[in-house]
């Protein structure tokens, strides 16, 4: 029977750090992203983690968004007006990112893209 070594057990892994460095935000709201549903986190021990791929989905259906002029300009996501908007961005205004802070995040997405 061959022994299964793991080397590095978070490199197909994102955890709440990982998250605070993309955001730049706190351990509280990283652990609430971490807590998205569509993310499914996985308990290891007493650490949760994401898979690498849901999370780029993540911040790709992030990045993809064309709306940053109306995020950057404080458009109120409280308006009703929200089918147009990804349920990603409207997931992170309601744990209390500022548009201003969304709007970063997409723009920083979509220059990894180039």
């Amino acid at each position: 029977m061959n022994k299964i070594e793991i080397k590095n057990i978070n490199e197909p892994f994102i955890t709440v750090n990982d998250i605070m460095v993309t955001f730049s935000c706190g351990k509280d709201k990283a652990e609430e992203i971490m807590n998205n549903p569509d993310l499914k986190k996985i308990p290891l021990g007493k650490t949760y983690y994401v898979t690498r791929e849901r999370y780029e989905t993540f911040l790709n259906n992030l990045a993809n968004f064309n709306g940053l002029r109306d995020l950057s300009h404080g458009f109120q996501m409280t308006t009703g007006y929200t089918s147009d908007i990804p349920k990603e961005v409207q997931f992170l205004f309601s744990i209390g990112f500022t548009p201003k802070e969304i709007a970063e995040v997409i723009y920083a997405q979509k220059e990894k893209r180039v």
